[in-house]
């Protein structure tokens, strides 16, 4: 059974696009509960390895990585996406067209420690190293 963290956050204030920065640990995202309202728009995410530099995640196919958003769902992340991620902020719209929300927008992050823990070379690359 995978060890699971339930993150409080990020958080999209109202008139903002991008959220606030949420610190994971040494947890990898597999899911985000979105909240029960949302102004139209995908999700976009921006990650950091040290909470300074914060860059857009693209897919193996040079894609902006993009989540539809349905109000009170999960939304399930494959952990590989997002495993250069020690810090986490998500954007709403896309890198070219941010959407401001019309509330305050509270997500769920669900985070695995299990992840790390298939080999040594894992767990110490995340410990030194995020990427």
């Amino acid at each position: 059974m995978a060890q699971l963290e339930t993150f409080n956050g990020p958080i999209i204030r109202q008139g903002q696009a991008y959220s606030d920065v949420l610190d994971l640990g040494n947890f990898v995202v597999v899911g985000l509960a979105t909240p029960p309202q949302w102004t139209p728009g995908v999700v976009s995410i921006t990650i950091s390895p040290d909470g300074d530099n914060f860059y857009d995640v693209f897919d193996y196919n040079g894609s902006e990585l993009l989540f539809n958003i349905v109000p009170e769902t999960m939304i399930a992340v494959a952990p590989d996406l997002l495993l250069c991620a020690r810090y986490l902020r998500l954007r709403s719209g896309t890198r070219e067209r941010p959407v401001e929300q019309e509330a305050q927008r509270l997500f769920h992050t669900i985070g695995s420690a299990s992840v790390y823990m298939q080999s040594p070379i894992q767990q110490s690359k995340r410990e030194d190293q995020p990427c």
